[in-house]
């Protein structure tokens, strides 16, 4: 009976265990991304004149230049990976 029940007790902490290592995870990756969203928004505005041409797109972001400049200036991980486009343009012309 005690074995059973110190049995139960070491899974029941195992569980807790493992569900708080997750809830830890969950923590870091929420702090993680929050962290490099607030790093690309900042960082684009505190850029010097040497920066490349999209740079300065995003900067003008933030001089309230240009209001309507598309996501994919500020956040280039919303471009379309080149990988598929170059494939779907030899698709295209390999149909004509």
């Amino acid at each position: 009976m005690y074995i059973c029940i110190s049995i139960y007790f070491q899974k029941l902490n195992h569980r807790q265990e493992i569900r708080r290592k997750k809830e830890r995870e969950r923590e870091a990756l929420i702090l993680m991304f929050g962290l490099g969203a607030i790093i690309m928004i900042i960082s684009p505005a505190n850029k010097h004149n040497d920066a490349s041409p999209h740079d300065v797109k995003a900067s003008s972001l933030f001089s309230h230049q240009s209001p309507t400049l598309p996501r994919e200036t500020v956040f280039p991980m919303f471009l379309p990976r080149r990988r598929h486009a170059s494939v779907a343009s030899e698709a295209f012309l390999f149909r004509r």
